[in-house]
């Protein structure tokens, strides 16, 4: 399921991106295609399953920890940053919700305590706030 999601918001993102281009006056728009790229990279780079310590990841889980920061971090800048004539209110927010979810993981990620009770329903609440995100903006174009 894992890898399937990933694909499909990698197209998504690339595929909103090509439409905002098309359609408005959208700036920041490579940190869309950037989500998008990293997102389809990532599914060919599974994540370790509970791993000791960042230290103890496997080359496979380092390479997805770095796509995954790349991904959480341009998700974060193209939700709080792009911007075009007649966008949603809605997506103002929302977008802020994207940036602080996203620091939230990458915060959780470096401490222990909080990797150990929280991480996962972090990451979750991220990936809603994203995908919230991705479909808010597609359904403002079409």
């Amino acid at each position: 399921g894992y890898r399937a999601m990933v694909v499909l918001q990698g197209i998504g993102a690339i595929l909103i991106a090509i439409g905002l281009g098309q359609e408005t006056d959208a700036s920041s728009l490579g940190w869309l295609y950037v989500y998008g790229a990293v997102r389809l990279l990532i599914s060919g780079f599974m994540t370790d399953r509970e791993p000791e310590s960042l230290r103890s990841l496997t080359r496979s889980g380092r390479i997805h920890m770095l796509l995954a920061g790349t991904a959480f971090a341009s998700i974060a800048v193209a939700a709080s940053h792009l911007d075009w004539t007649g966008k949603p209110a809605v997506l103002g927010p929302l977008g802020w919700v994207v940036t602080a979810t996203a620091i939230a993981t990458g915060t959780a990620l470096v401490v222990p305590p909080i990797r150990r009770v929280a991480l996962g329903l972090i990451e979750r609440m991220h990936y809603a706030a994203a995908i919230t995100w991705l479909i808010a903006v597609s359904a403002s174009i079409i």
